[in-house]
């Protein structure tokens, strides 16, 4: 599957990514992580299945990186560690 059959799925990602951002500004921490993980199951997939497209690693890095804010921010030290680990 080429990354343009593709753009479906990262426009998914980044519109649950971006909501998470919202959320966890707003005071609602638990909708974030939601939100978060579901463009993280996305993104791994896309990252998974095009190790060539250098973006899905990108978005793949940032959605482990603005988890781990979140679970830092929320007081889940070693969920955040594993996060940032992780992007």
């Amino acid at each position: 599957m080429s990354a343009f059959r593709t753009a479906p799925a990262r426009q998914t990602s980044l519109r649950e990514h971006n909501l998470a951002l919202v959320l966890r500004m707003t005071g609602r921490p638990e909708e974030a992580r939601t939100a978060h993980e579901a463009a993280l199951v996305i993104r791994q997939k896309l990252a998974h299945e095009h190790t060539d497209v250098v973006q899905y690693q990108r978005d793949l890095a940032d959605s482990h990186n603005n988890l781990g804010i979140l679970m830092f921010a929320t007081s889940r030290p070693a969920a955040a560690r594993t996060a940032h680990e992780a992007a």
